[in-house]
């Protein structure tokens, strides 16, 4: 059934990006030369500037000097952690992938741990030195970074502490969230379709929860929930730790609330977020007046909760890798032909991973890190109309990606509440399509 289709994804064929761009393998020689040469720069960027900044006597060129070199540092480690993290991805059961994950995480500790001066330093100059770092015309292109540093430099701690905040997370944050991706994607569902029973990743089984067959539906909705429930003492402390860490980092940074650290990140008011919360809150009724029609249209008194995703209409049509791309690249040039040109790029030069397959994460993400590398897209492909969206939603984030690649690294990374804006404007250009 939905094997029967990702086994199908293109011309009987895996679908699956090409990381040898990045690296050959979690043991490609290169590795260990860029982590050296990662050590070696950032203790000359160190010997250069520490100390300098903080007592005001460096010049904007001098301090655009380090910002680039700190760049180009951080340009260099994205490619290593990219490599790990999409290897991790797609492969979370390997020894190697495993430990590479750990050692790039180690790395990524280090390295902040060392580069934490640049942000420190510049937190700690008096207002004037700083407003005439900002009006520089040297620094005109970090303006914008320069003042994402005033704006959270009232949150910063003391250098040694930021520095435990940093090494804590290796076996903190970091750990947890590494043991639950490999913890989660190793979990298999048995479940009876038809006449026989099939052992099905969770990808495969949300696909289910769509299906046109109410009791399918319903045992997909109780398989995925019934071992939510046996790994939920695992499960529940994983989040509680995650929560626990956010809350006090948030109360040790002065934040007046969790959420107001996050929307800081984000770089939106807690009076805009609250009015977002009210307006949702206050508009509850028209989400069960949808479910009310829904119930109606499939001739249900009410709906059961393995009803909240069931399609309605006749139509079980399934779509085929190919014609995915077809209708997508379709789409964008519709939008604009430069649009469909760049979307190419990531089905014909493999920079998606499409096929399901066991130890791989569930659901689907856009990884793009660094101007000087491409985006890489992951989705679990079943071939359903939702499937289609899905990977049109991500190659929005892909295309946004590619478009800001003309930004200096500091620049280039957006916060959420932007870069969602590109990837459901593209979701919405495939619905209008579909429609």
């Amino acid at each position: 059934m939905e094997k029967e289709v990702n086994e199908e994804l293109s011309d009987g064929k895996l679908v699956q990006w090409d990381l040898t761009r990045l690296y050959g393998s979690p043991d490609d020689p290169s590795l260990e030369e860029d982590i050296r040469i990662l050590i070696s720069e950032s203790d000359k960027l160190i010997k250069d500037f520490k100390g300098r900044i903080q007592t005001e006597s460096v010049k904007a060129s001098e301090l655009k000097i380090a910002i680039e070199r700190e760049e180009d540092l951080m340009n260099r480690f994205f490619r290593l952690s990219m490599f790990s993290f999409l290897s991790h991805s797609t492969d979370s059961k390997e020894p190697a992938v495993q430990k590479l994950l750990r050692k790039i995480d180690d790395l990524e500790s280090q390295l902040e741990s060392k580069l934490l001066f640049l942000k420190i330093e510049l937190s700690k100059v008096s207002e004037d030195f700083f407003n005439s770092l900002m009006n520089s015309t040297e620094l005109a292109d970090y303006r914008h970074h320069l003042d994402l540093i005033r704006t959270q430099r009232k949150h910063m701690l003391s250098e040694p502490e930021e520095r435990i905040m940093v090494l804590k997370e290796i076996t903190g944050k970091k750990a947890i969230l590494n043991l639950y991706d490999e913890f989660t994607s190793s979990f298999t569902y048995r479940i009876t379709t038809g006449a026989s029973e099939e052992t099905l990743t969770e990808s495969e089984v949300e696909t289910l929860r769509r299906d046109h067959d109410s009791e399918l539906r319903k045992k997909a909705f109780e398989s995925l929930f019934r071992k939510a429930k046996e790994n939920s003492i695992v499960l529940t402390n994983l989040y509680n730790s995650l929560s626990r860490d956010w809350d006090l980092e948030a109360d040790k940074r002065g934040y007046d609330s969790p959420i107001s650290m996050r929307n800081e990140l984000n770089e939106v008011s807690d009076e805009a977020v609250n009015c977002i919360i009210d307006a949702t809150t206050d508009g509850y009724s028209v989400v069960h007046d949808y479910y009310r029609l829904k119930a109606i249209i499939m001739g249900r008194e009410a709906l059961l909760h393995s009803d909240i995703y069931a399609p309605v209409g006749t139509s079980d049509r399934t779509f085929d890798w190919q014609e995915a791309k077809k209708m997508i690249l379709e789409v964008m040039g519709n939008f604009d032909p430069r649009i469909e040109s760049i979307v190419a790029r990531f089905f014909d030069e493999d920079y998606i991973h499409g096929s399901i397959m066991p130890g791989k994460r569930s659901g689907a993400y856009c990884a793009y890190a660094s101007p000087r590398m491409h985006p890489y897209v992951l989705v679990n492909y079943n071939g359903k109309m939702s499937d289609v969206l899905t990977l049109a939603h991500e190659l929005g984030h892909g295309l946004h990606g590619v478009l800001a690649s003309k930004q200096t690294l500091v620049n280039y990374d957006t916060p959420l509440t932007m870069a969602e804006t590109a990837s459901v404007f593209s979701e919405m250009l495939m619905t209008d399509f579909l429609l």
